[in-house]
């Protein structure tokens, strides 16, 4: 009876090996292929299937394809190229990984930061991957200005979204959030948070 558990066991785990070498042998084939070009893949594909969804948005294969376009161009309108690094401080959502596929796209790097982080760990993380510019969510800008008085390096840094009034105490009955308006990033201007292109 054990043997044939045991057997069963090493066939599972051939079974899984199999899987993986075939999975991953392509990638020794086109080690150019990058992974945004996996996504227009499937968008070709599957088009309007749900490819991310969470309790603030959707993006079927199609929308998550043309929005890491439009991210990859704004990018490159920021001058992004091979080799530069962005910094990303935002909560995972679908938004997310679009910006995270638009800069791959452009050839920069991403640099994902620990949303959990503040002051002087968050201005270490920061300066050890020197980024060329900042993407931060509306709602993290506070823990962002957080790290300011202890940063070294100088990136331009973008708001994403708007940054949220203060809020009241919780209470049991919330409403649910809206969907929150999907812009491109902002630039923290002189004068604090504003459009791309003030201060």
């Amino acid at each position: 009876m054990r043997f044939f558990k045991r057997l069963r066991s090493d066939l599972a785990f051939l079974r899984g090996v199999w899987r993986v070498i075939r999975l991953t042998s392509p990638i020794a084939r086109k080690p150019t292929r990058i992974f945004p070009l996996l996504i227009d893949d499937l968008a070709a594909r599957h088009g309007d299937k749900p490819a991310l969804v969470s309790n603030r948005e959707r993006l079927t294969y199609r929308m998550l394809a043309a929005r890491s376009c439009r991210y990859a161009r704004w990018a490159m309108a920021q001058g992004v190229g091979k080799g530069d690094v962005v910094a990303l401080l935002m909560t995972n959502r679908p938004e997310y990984v679009a910006i995270w596929l638009g800069i791959i796209r452009a050839g920069g790097t991403v640099a994902l930061l620990n949303t959990n982080l503040t002051g002087p760990a968050l201005a270490f993380c920061i300066d050890s991957v020197a980024p060329k510019h900042i993407i931060v969510a509306g709602d993290l800008a506070d823990v962002l200005s957080s790290s300011d008085p202890y940063r070294k390096s100088a990136p331009r840094i973008w708001l994403h979204g708007e940054v949220p009034p203060p809020c009241p105490p919780p209470s049991p009955t919330l409403p649910s959030p809206a969907p929150p308006s999907l812009t491109l990033p902002r630039e923290r201007g002189r004068e604090g948070w504003g459009k791309a292109g003030e201060g």
